[in-house]
Parts: C-alpha cells; structure tokens; sequence
C-alpha cells in the first residue's frame, strides 16, 4: 500500500509540474508571440538560416503518457503573471525572432503547448528567471530536461530538447536570471 501512496504522490507532483509548465507556456506565448499574431512583421527571416527553417526541428516521438489537463486549483494562465520580467532563455535570441509553435499539430491529435526557440546545437540556455532547479528529466517528447521553479515556487520553467545540461549544474542549485543552466 505504500508504494501505491508513493507512486501517486510522484504522478501528482508530475501532473502538477506538467500544468504549471503549460501555464507558463501559455504565458510566454501571449508575453512574446500572441500579441504580435496578427501581423506577419514579427516572423524572423528564416531563409538565410537553415538553423531556424521549422524543417530543422525535429519532432518529438510519441509517449505513452497522457499530457494532463490543467486541473481545477491551478488559476487560469490568463490571471497570473510572473514577479520578474522574464528573458528569452537562448542565448542571442531576441523576443522579436520568436515564432508561434505553440498550437502547431503533433502525432496523435495534440498540439504543441509550448514554443520551440530554434538555435545551433550548443548553444547555451539560460534561466528564465532567478529560482531553484528542482528536477532532471529525460524524456522522448522532451529529450534533456529541466525543470525550474521561480522565487515564489509559484511558476516553473521547463527547458527541453537541450543538447546538455550546464556542467556542475544540480536538482536544488539556485540560479539567477541569466545563468548558463
């Protein structure tokens, strides 16, 4: 009976980091790319870059777990709002370079929920925001993952589909904006 509490526990807190992460998403999507949806001025010049052409993103392979849907205690993504401004986590890359993937199609009926921030291999990622690592993932949809809360443990950043994570970097280390994660 213990591993069953121990297990939900774990899937709860899963599920929860999974909600804030769309959250957040939702967020930067209406901070950065939403807002500017209805002129086609904002779409970078992808044509001289192969790096930033959509064809170069690769596209996750399905996982058998479900993506859960934003449960009832969780606000609405429309009335919260980070305490921080937050930075485009990819290093060089401008809040006017950002496309909307976030609705984009995916395997099995999904959309995306997230936007993609295309950059050579290698290139390295920031903290969003000042906070706390709080967890490591490896997935087949995300590939190399991290999982960040802020200040007020009120919203996490997910980082995926890095090539790496920074060296030293560990689950609990305190990063501030702008550090190499």
């Amino acid at each position: 009976m213990g591993n069953f509490a121990s297990v939900a526990k774990r899937a709860l807190f899963i599920t929860y980091l999974l909600c804030l992460h769309i959250a957040l998403i939702y967020l930067l999507a209406d901070k950065f790319v939403l807002s500017r949806a209805l002129t086609d001025e904002w779409r970078p010049d992808i044509s001289a870059d192969p790096a930033l052409r959509p064809s170069a993103i690769p596209t996750p392979e399905p996982e058998t777990t479900p993506i859960p849907s934003l449960s009832p205690e969780i606000a609405p993504p429309e009335t919260v709002t980070p305490n921080t401004k937050l930075i485009v986590p990819v290093q060089g890359v401008k809040p006017e370079q950002l496309m909307n993937t976030f609705t984009q199609s995916r395997s099995e009926g999904r959309t995306h929920d997230a936007i993609d921030i295309p950059a050579p291999s290698g290139t390295p990622v920031q903290a969003a925001a000042d906070g706390e690592i709080v967890k490591f993932f490896d997935s087949v949809r995300g590939g190399v993952t991290i999982y960040q809360f802020d200040t007020s443990e009120r919203f996490v950043y997910y980082y995926a589909h890095l090539s790496r994570r920074a060296p030293g970097l560990a689950e609990g280390a305190v990063v501030r904006q702008g550090d190499v994660i």
